[in-house]
């Protein structure tokens, strides 16, 4: 699908069922899809590939060693666009820049096939400094905090808000808005 310098981003194929059944929401932001038998289910309605959502694999791009996913999905709330959500899967993994540069992948393809697209968010609790640092690395901006969004272990976590849209990364990119050059 689009590959870059250390990483590649391909849709999900029937080799990666075994790999990312160990990770519930690697496929899917609302189930957790922890069984291979559940998944095939799944990729045979929709090849997790749809108009309001999608996954990609993401690959080490030399060795061919999948390092994670990315999901995309039009959000519950009435803002336009898509919301993205990623996991590096092997901890070993995290921290090396492979993430970025996926989302960077993922953002020019879903802009570049979806001409009606506009915006692209992301959500990630406050302390996941990785996570916001990276978003803002990938040309996303800080749009604000949802204060207590979620309680984890018991204490309530705040999130915040980033997104990117068409315009930004037109620019960012040198390109002429509406236009792929």
């Amino acid at each position: 699908m689009r590959e870059g310098k250390r990483v590649a981003i391909r849709k999900i194929e029937g080799s990666d069922f075994e790999q990312v059944s160990k990770h519930w929401y690697s496929l899917s932001p609302s189930e957790p899809l922890s069984e291979v038998e559940r998944i095939e289910e799944v990729f045979e309605e929709t090849r997790f590939w749809t108009k309001d959502s999608g996954t990609v694999a993401v690959f080490a791009a030399r060795e061919g060693r999948l390092l994670g996913t990315i999901q995309f999905h039009v959000p519950r709330s009435k803002r336009h666009g898509v919301e993205i959500g990623y996991v590096i899967h092997d901890e070993a993994d995290r921290h090396k820049g492979y993430m970025s540069e996926a989302v960077n992948l993922l953002v020019e393809l879903l802009f570049s096939e979806r001409p009606e697209l506009h915006r692209i968010e992301l959500g990630t609790d406050k302390q996941n400094v990785a996570s916001w640092k990276l978003a803002e690395r990938c040309g996303f901006r800080k749009e604000g905090e949802f204060r207590n969004a979620e309680f984890k272990n018991g204490k309530a976590v705040s999130h915040l808000v980033y997104a990117i849209i068409r315009e930004d990364h037109e620019k960012r990119h040198n390109r002429l808005p509406g236009t792929d050059t």
